[in-house]
This record gives structure tokens, sequence and C-alpha cells, in this order.
């Protein structure tokens, strides 16, 4: 596991960090706060899987995942606590699927990859 230097500026640390590692067909997980287009565009660009946290404040996102058949969808941990003056129930399923809304870029040099010299969603 690596971590970012500062916490000040997670967002932007997120590709130079990686950028000197070897991701293709490595697992990739990172706080809900990267769950953004770019950053799933840029792994998918390196070869990488990417495991995404989703929330409703990402609404398009969490609608598509939504209308998955969770019905049909094994339910792998369940747990109900107090906690913050409420009860918090926490529920997970697990689906993988191919393509979420990422496009599938053709695989550029590592050259391109971080310090923002891609284009976004390239």
């Amino acid at each position: 596991m690596r971590e970012a230097p500062g916490r000040e500026e997670p967002i932007p640390a997120f590709a130079p960090l990686l950028d000197t590692l070897d991701l293709d067909n490595v697992v990739v997980t990172a706080d809900a706060l990267h769950t953004e287009h770019d950053h799933g565009a840029y792994l998918r660009m390196l070869g990488a899987h990417y495991l995404a946290i989703v929330k409703k404040n990402h609404p398009g996102l969490h609608e598509g995942v939504r209308t998955l058949p969770w019905r049909d969808i094994a339910l792998d941990h369940y747990d109900r606590t107090r906690a913050h003056h409420r009860v918090e129930i926490r529920r997970l399923k697990t689906a993988a699927f191919a393509h979420l809304d990422y496009p599938t870029p053709a695989r550029p040099s590592r050259s391109c990859a971080g310090e923002g010299s891609c284009p976004p969603g390239s």
C-alpha cells in the first residue's frame, strides 16, 4: 500500500503517486474520494482493474450501479451498529463488470501518465 506524502491535495497526487508502478493486471482500490472518472480512465489506460467505492454523492454513477440485478447478487456482509447517535446499517455486495462509463482508451506510452500530461479521460 502506498500513501500520498501530504494529505492536503489527494486528488492531484493520485496519478503521480502511481506513475512509477507497473499496474498492468493489478487491482487498485482507493478511498471513495478517488471514485472519479479521470482516475478510473487513468487506471484503465495503464491496464489496471479498479475497485470503486460508489456512494450517493456521485448521483449518475450511483444510478448506473443501482440498476444492476442486486437481488440476484449474494450479500457478502451485513452489519447493524449504533454509531454517531444513530443506527447504521451497512450491507456489502460485490459485483464485477467490464464497463462503467469509463472510456476504453488506447494504451499510451508511460510518458503520458500522470502529472496532468494526458488529456482528461484519454
